[in-house]
């Protein structure tokens, strides 16, 4: 059985087959891990702010599974949940924030709703609230989407997962996802150097497609 995690359905699906064939864990770059380890422990803190019971935090106690046919399940652990509603805490630089109120959190981290969305259709709730915090500037802002807003997104997971599943057999590694932003491929983001080289060298990544 092949279970994979809804965080990363939203990211680059090459780099996902390279881990799950290596039988490794992603190691993540020490500045991540920080990234990481800060929003972790500030979820109660977005919550108390933007008018929640911290109560509600989940401590990775509630784990959504999803079956997608008899070999292939996506798993994940929601931040929060108020019986209606999947809360989802993010905290971001003020440089993201800004581009998030501007140009909407589904055109500048649709990652996000890919994974909100799986907690949505696992735990039966009307949608995802996105608790955004900016670091730099302690606002926190409220974005909503309901479960039907939510649907393309789901759609989008499930095919990330199919084309995971897909792939993982054969010898050769799908290409770069095309929708990522190049920092996704940068030396802070990912440790798989042997892909951001072939990255840097598109016409060899080009080359090795064809084949």
């Amino acid at each position: 059985m092949l279970t994979l995690r809804a965080s990363k359905l939203g990211g680059c699906v090459r780099q996902y087959v390279m881990l799950l064939r290596s039988g490794r864990e992603q190691v993540l770059p020490p500045r991540t891990k920080l990234i990481f380890a800060v929003g972790k422990a500030l979820e109660s803190v977005i919550l108390e702010h933007a008018g929640f019971d911290p109560g509600l935090l989940l401590h990775d106690q509630v784990e959504v599974r999803i079956p997608i046919n008899s070999d292939l399940t996506i798993t994940g652990h929601p931040d929060a949940d108020d019986g209606e509603w999947v809360l989802e805490c993010k905290t971001m630089r003020a440089f993201a924030f800004k581009r998030m109120r501007e140009g909407g959190l589904d055109e500048q981290f649709p990652q996000y709703l890919v994974q909100g969305a799986v907690y949505c259709k696992g735990l039966g709730r009307k949608g995802v609230k996105f608790l955004c915090l900016d670091k730099d500037d302690s606002r926190i802002e409220s974005i909503t989407f309901e479960a039907d807003a939510l649907e393309p997104y789901w759609n989008w997971a499930v095919a990330a997962a199919l084309k995971i599943q897909s792939w993982l057999p054969l010898k050769r590694l799908p290409g770069r996802e095309i929708s990522l932003p190049p920092w996704y491929c940068s030396a802070a983001y990912c440790h798989l150097a042997e892909c951001r080289y072939n990255f840097a060298n598109p016409k060899k990544l080009e080359w090795k497609r064809r084949k």
